[in-house]
């Protein structure tokens, strides 16, 4: 007979995998989180859907395109690229706002 915690676990694995698209896809999901720089909810959030595995990729695949568009602002906007050190410093600052958001809310997750 399984033991009570066992049981637990599996439902909130499954409880986790039927809800992690939707959670990251709501409009104070995970894009929201990044705009917000919700370091604390995108915590909980990768530590929840980190126990099943398949789950991460929901938040990669909203992660992957905000850093693109954001990324890209800063590239397109014409002020920016009409001053070459104005814009390497929006980039850097970006990337290592990004790279403390890795850090701290996906504990450097190589798949982040």
């Amino acid at each position: 007979m399984e033991s009570k915690a066992k049981v637990l676990d599996i439902t909130l694995k499954q409880l986790v995998e039927n809800k992690a698209e939707a959670l990251t896809l709501k409009s104070s999901g995970c894009e929201y989180m990044f705009n917000e720089r919700r370091v604390d909810e995108l915590t909980m959030m990768y530590k929840i859907y980190s126990r099943v595995e398949k789950t991460l990729k929901f938040i990669i695949n909203k992660m992957n395109p905000y850093i693109e568009s954001e990324g890209g602002k800063i590239i397109m906007t014409e002020e920016n690229r009409k001053d070459p050190i104005k814009f390497t410093t929006k980039l850097l600052k970006f990337k290592e706002e990004m790279d403390i958001l890795i850090e701290s809310a996906f504990s450097n997750d190589m798949k982040f």
